[in-house]
């Protein structure tokens, strides 16, 4: 039911703006909404995201501010209608959450900030997520373990020193208890009715990680499971999920490269992702992508190997200084956010510059993208976040944080910044014995901290000073 009541939303959404905003506007490009699957759930949540809003930003800015206070009240009170008229059974709401769940163990969670002056037109983050034969993916280097549990709709309820307690908002799940202890991370499942059961799970897991049967509280042998068909509720049409283009373009891969995707890489190239390194079939080595052209619609491209990474004064539209050149040669990472300009729309927008490590090429990652998954952090690697550590990776910028645990269950400090090498998070490790004194904001970071030795006239020992944090 969520599945489908997002689409209705997107739906929604999109006429509001026709009749608020575009009116007799001539657009560019039309703005659409587009269904992305995030698979490292079991079911999959879903989440709503928007293409070619720059021109419908442009024309929000421009308006006074009590009309773009009604656009925003009107956006917003929208999306709730629309959701209300399909009757959820529950609506939980904790800060900025807000979350409605049907009686077919789904839900729409709908995260919305509040409304800022000279802000771009805010689309709301709306996820429908499922819980039906509940698969958690656990050991995942790239995915850590409490975010998953996140995206099955669970929140963290009790911390204590090595385990840390997270209950869902569907009180008929299992509460989940995760932490490490003798060297190991284990997870402790409290089902209804049942003793609690225990779930050891190595320190180093092979490949993508495994997952955890919740309900069953076991770890799931072999590969990624089966995800079950969406319910289609008699009242609404059944829904497609949308991937950013059409499964024709794999045959069109065949075709024209003679390659065979893996499920993997034809989900990625679909969803506008560049593939892993494939070898066509005349021996060239690259990456697969897909480029949206004004002319002749999406085009595949293939992205050839480099021996080494070779810069150029700008790229699209971002002049390199000869620090960010230094930084991309030897960090593969520019260390900072940039105003880019999309060179087949034309289009402004803002995000990370790094170096393919594969193909030694430039790549990019769009802030709009990383930045709603910073937001929905409340930990990283067992410690918490605050706000001003969240907003300071999303404008780019390094953070220190101490105490954080390896997947080896070792205690370590970093700085943590975004990486368009990695698509995610970068950790530059900090040796032990060093301390912080560059200003960055730390885990231990805190308004109004008292000094203790305040009055005292005792010289503190003077300690090893911290690396910078690179780049």
């Amino acid at each position: 039911m969520a599945q489908q009541v997002l689409d209705l939303v997107g739906k929604a959404i999109l006429n509001e703006i026709r009749q608020l905003l575009i009116g007799d506007n001539p657009v560019e490009e039309p703005i659409r909404y587009v269904s992305e699957i995030d698979s490292t759930s079991q079911p999959p949540s879903i989440e709503l995201r928007f293409e070619n809003t720059s021109h419908i930003q442009d024309l929000y800015q421009r308006l006074p501010i009590d009309p773009q206070i009604n656009v925003y009240c009107a956006l917003s009170a929208s999306i709730r209608y629309t959701i209300n008229q399909y009757k959820p059974s529950d609506i939980r709401k904790e800060r900025e959450v807000e979350v409605y769940i049907f009686n077919d163990q789904s839900a729409v969670e709908l995260i919305e900030e509040k409304y800022r002056r000279d802000e771009p037109l805010f689309f709301p983050v709306l996820r429908a997520i499922s819980w039906k034969q509940p698969l958690l993916l656990v050991g995942d280097p790239d995915c850590p373990t409490e975010m998953n549990l996140y995206r099955l709709g669970y929140r963290e309820a009790i911390r204590t020193i090595e385990t840390i307690l997270y209950s869902h908002y569907d009180p008929s799940m299992p509460l989940i208890g995760y932490g490490y202890a003798n060297r190991q991370f284990h997870m402790t499942v409290f089902n209804q009715g049942e003793s609690p059961k225990v779930v050891s799970i190595a320190g180093t897991l092979p490949g993508t990680g495994q997952f955890v049967n919740l309900r069953q509280a076991r770890l799931v042998s072999g590969g990624s499971p089966v995800t079950e068909k969406p319910v289609v509720n008699d009242q609404l049409q059944p829904v497609v999920v949308e991937t950013r283009y059409p499964d024709s373009l794999l045959e069109e891969a065949n075709r024209q490269f003679a390659v065979e995707l893996t499920e993997e890489n034809a989900k990625r190239l679909l969803n506008g992702q560049k593939t892993d390194v494939v070898t066509t079939s005349d021996g060239n080595t690259g990456k697969l992508y897909v480029l949206n052209t004004p002319d002749d619609g999406p085009q595949l491209v293939l992205q050839d190997v480099q021996q080494k990474l070779t810069l150029k004064e700008s790229y699209l539209g971002h002049i390199f200084s000869e620090k960010d050149k230094a930084n991309l040669h030897k960090y593969g990472d520019m260390g900072r956010v940039a105003e880019l300009i999309d060179k087949q729309s034309g289009q402004k927008f803002t995000g990370f510059i790094g170096v393919d490590k594969d193909t030694k090429t430039l790549t990019v990652l769009r802030a709009d993208v990383i930045r709603p998954k910073i937001e929905r952090m409340s930990h990283l690697k067992g410690v918490t976040l605050n706000g001003l550590q969240k907003q300071r990776l999303i404008q780019g910028k390094a953070i220190r944080l101490d105490n954080m645990t390896s997947k080896a269950g070792t205690a370590f400090s970093a700085y943590v910044r975004v990486s368009a090498a990695s698509r995610g998070l970068r950790f530059d490790h900090i040796p032990n014995g060093t301390s912080e004194n560059n200003g960055s904001a730390t885990a231990s970071d805190s308004i109004g901290n008292h000094d203790t030795n305040q009055g005292k006239t005792a010289t503190a020992p003077r300690t090893k000073r911290a690396p910078k944090a690179n780049p």
